[in-house]
């Protein structure tokens, strides 16, 4: 039954992390919640948020024109979201280019991250290739903090009760 609890518990927090409350959420659930062993957490969380970068770049070049055009919402929606992405990333990205994006993906404040990063890339118009990699190096940097908080976190819970 145990095996089944900790599949369960993968899946939980590997779906929270692929959401756009990424892992900034599952691993604390993990860690905090479900006692998950931190490296654990720390994998299956990273893999499910690099899952970011290909949904959201594939969903801004394919979908998102036809929505745009079409959903006022939607469109009021985006313009909000795509000028807070680009005024917190622009002046970064331009001076510092690809670390300047890794940077800001890396801090994990919400707003900041894996989709927000993506959507900013899209948006600057950064090369994707160069983009992912920038992504992806600052989602797993923020992993490390996050897994590191949670865990330090955890053993304050422990010494307090």
């Amino acid at each position: 039954m145990e095996v089944f609890e900790s599949i369960r518990d993968m899946v939980i927090a590997f779906l929270v992390s692929a959401s756009p409350l990424e892992m900034k959420a599952g691993i604390p659930l993990a860690i905090l919640q479900m006692d998950m062993n931190p490296v654990v957490a720390y994998i299956v969380c990273c893999a499910a948020n690099m899952l970011a970068f290909p949904i959201s770049y594939w969903f801004f070049t394919k979908v998102h024109v036809g929505l745009f055009q079409s959903k006022s919402k939607y469109r009021r929606f985006t313009v909000k979201i795509s000028r807070k992405a680009k005024n917190n990333t622009e002046e970064l990205v331009q001076k510092y280019g690809f670390w300047g994006l890794l940077i800001f993906v890396a801090i994990p404040l919400p707003m900041t991250g894996a989709y927000m990063g993506t959507l900013a890339a899209w948006v600057l118009n950064i090369d994707r290739k160069k983009a992912y990699q920038s992504v992806a190096l600052g989602t797993l940097f923020a992993a490390v903090i996050v897994t590191l908080l949670s865990v330090f976190a955890k053993k304050g819970i422990v010494l307090l009760s």
